[in-house]
């Protein structure tokens, strides 16, 4: 675990006591093999949807990922999803990810049956 933990904390730039908070709530986030792991899951759907296409700065992609650690439990089609129902009531992909950090557990909520 301890090797997995330092790997993580290098690689995703988080220290000791963050990941130790994460892995309180989500404990597969150290579990993941990641010569197995896929971009379609965890941190790594996470920064591709975050960063890379919204070109959200790595530190802030951190912060949320610490502010609401089940984040990590979403795919690729959650974020798809949450950004399509919310383009459909008129919201833009900007506006959205703006609501994502101020309310980080909206993508949680089933948008459709909720309206």
């Amino acid at each position: 675990m301890l090797r997995r933990e330092k790997k993580i904390r290098k690689r995703y730039g988080f220290n000791y006591p963050e990941v130790k908070s994460i892995v309180k709530h989500r404990p597969s986030f150290l579990l993941v093999k990641e010569e197995f792991e896929t971009h379609q899951r965890g941190i790594r759907a996470v920064i591709q949807v975050l960063s890379n296409e919204q070109n959200i700065s790595k530190e802030a992609v951190r912060q949320i990922c610490l502010k609401y650690p089940p984040i990590l439990g979403k795919s690729l089609s959650d974020f798809a999803n949450f950004y399509d129902y919310l383009q459909t009531l008129g919201i833009e992909k900007e506006e959205a990810t703006k609501l994502l950090f101020e309310c980080p557990k909206i993508i949680s909520i089933d948008l459709k049956r909720q309206f």
